[in-house]
């Protein structure tokens, strides 16, 4: 079953879905920046009867206003928000601690959550995600990109150079996948220049390695092979600091495996989740 509400936090009341019951296992999902928790509403009815989903949209992203209107959204502040909403929502529904589904940004802010209140999360599953910051190269090329969603919105070769971050090659050229690459660029053809503050934040994010040792929770690490943005080499680096974790390649999968390989991810997910939340452990390799 899934059902609406408003959870609200200093700044911004928090749009979120929840699929099955309170009395189940809960998973909060972290979606990426330019999509929002729509990202993953399919696989939270897959899993329903098992999990109880929580998938919140950001502050300034879905359907989360960013009523402070800052100019730059950055991680640890989006950070406090997630930890915000977990008190209030857990209050509310009898939630104790959470599994964790990042992708993406998501994952640069389940990352800060997660080390500083390890208590709140007990299993997570990162796609698409680092701990790094942005190589100058590739920081240059980020501001430009920046520059031009300023200058002309998400249109244009700027609305391109999005659409190349956001699905690996052999998505966006395979025709069986039409559906998907095709819904994607339609839906990054709507964004607004209300999503650039969360951009920049993004995009000048720090990095966190140093922090990962005091995460312990089960965590597993899904890195797609053609993702540019977040090499695998980069997930690989949080793999060797982080004390618990799988580490799991995806070859012909890009920035979001979750919606360029579901036949694969989903299920790859609700085992991980069902095994760590009921208590089963799972052995590094």
């Amino acid at each position: 079953m899934m059902k609406s509400e408003g959870v609200p936090i200093p700044g911004c009341d928090m749009y979120t879905r929840t699929f099955g019951t309170p009395a189940n296992k809960a998973v909060l999902c972290l979606h990426s920046l330019f999509l929002n928790g729509g990202m993953f509403y399919e696989w939270a009815e897959s899993v329903s009867d098992e999990l109880f989903v929580v998938v919140p949209d950001f502050r300034g992203q879905g359907r989360s206003a960013n009523l402070e209107q800052q100019s730059i959204l950055d991680m640890d502040l989006y950070a406090a928000d997630i930890k915000s909403f977990i008190d209030i929502f857990s209050n509310r529904h009898g939630v104790d601690k959470y599994g964790l589904l990042a992708q993406s940004m998501g994952g640069d802010v389940g990352l800060r959550l997660a080390y500083n209140n390890p208590e709140k999360i007990n299993s997570i599953a990162l796609l698409g995600s680092s701990a790094c910051d942005e190589p100058p190269d590739q920081l240059l090329d980020f501001h430009k990109w920046v520059k031009g969603v300023e200058t002309s919105g998400f249109t244009g070769e700027t609305l391109e150079y999005t659409y190349k971050v956001m699905l690996g090659e052999t998505c966006r050229n395979d025709p069986q996948r039409a559906s998907i690459s095709e819904g994607l660029r339609a839906q990054l053809a709507q964004l607004d220049l209300d999503l650039l503050p969360a951009m920049r934040g993004v995009v000048e994010r720090p990095n966190v390695l140093h922090q990962l040792h005091n995460i312990s929770a089960p965590t597993l690490i899904i890195s797609g092979q053609e993702d540019w943005v977040r090499p695998p080499s980069w997930s690989a680096a949080m793999h060797a600091e982080l004390p618990n974790s799988e580490l799991v390649s995806l070859a012909h999968v890009g920035h979001s495996p979750i919606l360029e390989s579901p036949e694969i991810v989903f299920p790859m997910l609700r085992e991980f989740f069902v095994n760590n939340l009921f208590g089963q452990t799972r052995a590094r390799v």
